[in-house]
């Protein structure tokens, strides 16, 4: 093998992070590899669209965004045809083509729905380049019907294969690896060294509250509520990019919580960060869900989640591996309810025990060097 190509769309950060945890492995491997972002320099309006629109979508017209998209894989589960998608992916076939016939890969990675669907057209038309597509939630995506001109199709668990027979993909084609991550993430490290490292008592609980790249969330509303729990609670907050939401809770540790907030913008060592506490408050991206099951972290979903993850809630939930706060009211109820009772705290981790893959990416990447 010589080349492998990662194809992907920057929507949040969340879809890179697996793409460089993939290429990561496969250049310890001596591969030569590539990531290309389908609207970075190919479109300036697609990537406003599929990326800052959508959390301001996310942000202002929540539900009626979810319905539409539930809507949307309803219509699409057993139909093939790419719906709206139409708009991302029609005029970025050339530029994908080009990228494919410039780069001339032996592999290519979809990363993300848009180029997954322009390669497996790519497929139908003759392309002989080995493809796969990794569903980066817990959930199926819309149209992923459209793929069954792929090789492989990358799964978080086998609960999803019975739907993917069911759409007409034949069994070799799936592959239930779980989603990948860096390998800082496959590492349960120890608490309270943990702790003492970022200056944090070990005696005290420690939350974080993450809610993305850009920090899309209620965070305010949260550490408002978590900050009257108890007196030796230490809240970490990752605001992203998001500096209105820094300034902001910047402002509340120094009118009102001087020492019982931590409160980081965009971070690099989340890993470290994960380690060192006790619960995980935020969004349930694919992959930060994944980073913190896979470090034995017992991880609560906040109240507003847009569309993916509000379908991710809905499986994890049911695999008894997270809490879910329905409205910012609950948090209160459901964490004291976690610190107070051990029983349901191990009943959890037990479940996250039996769920997480940690070994996902080298599965992935030695079926690719297979």
């Amino acid at each position: 093998m010589k080349s492998v190509l990662i194809l992907s769309v920057s929507v949040g950060n969340g879809h890179n992070v697996i793409s460089n945890a993939v290429i990561n492995s496969l250049k310890k491997h001596g591969i030569d590899c590539k990531i290309v972002d389908l609207y970075r320099g190919e479109s300036r309006l697609k990537q406003f669209i599929s990326n800052k629109f959508y959390f301001f979508m996310c942000g202002c017209l929540l539900k009626p965004f979810n319905w539409f998209y539930e809507k949307l894989k309803e219509r699409s589960k057993f139909r093939e045809g790419k719906g709206v998608y139409k708009f991302f992916t029609n005029k970025s076939k050339k530029f994908v083509k080009k990228t494919i016939d410039e780069y001339n890969p032996d592999v290519i990675v979809c990363a993300h729905m848009y180029p997954a669907i322009i390669v497996s057209e790519l497929k139908n038309k003759g392309l002989k380049s080995r493809s796969y597509f990794l569903v980066t939630d817990y959930d199926l995506p819309a149209y992923i019907i459209n793929l069954k001109k792929l090789d492989y199709i990358v799964t978080p668990h086998s609960d999803f294969s019975a739907q993917l027979l069911e759409q007409g993909f034949n069994e070799n084609q799936i592959l239930d690896y779980g989603i990948p991550c860096l390998p800082e993430y496959t590492v349960v490290n120890d608490i309270n060294e943990s702790k003492r490292k970022l200056g944090i008592s070990e005696n005290d609980i420690t939350v974080l509250v993450v809610s993305g790249m850009v920090g899309f969330g209620s965070q305010v509303k949260i550490i408002n509520r978590l900050v009257k729990i108890k007196s030796d609670i230490k809240i970490i907050c990752v605001c992203g990019t998001n500096k209105r939401l820094k300034k902001r809770i910047d402002k509340l540790i120094k009118k009102k919580y001087p020492n019982k907030i931590i409160n980081y913008a965009f971070v690099d060592n989340l890993y470290e960060l994960i380690d060192a506490s006790d619960f995980v408050i935020g969004k349930l991206g694919g992959s930060t869900t994944t980073e913190v099951l896979n470090k034995e972290k017992i991880l609560i979903a906040s109240d507003r989640l847009p569309w993916q993850e509000a379908d991710n809630k809905i499986y994890l939930k049911g695999k008894g591996v997270i809490e879910a706060i329905e409205k910012i009211k609950d948090i209160k109820l459901i964490l004291t309810g976690l610190i107070n009772n051990i029983q349901k705290r191990d009943d959890i981790l037990c479940n996250i025990r039996g769920f997480k893959k940690i070994d996902a990416t080298d599965k992935l990447v030695n079926h690719i060097l297979s």
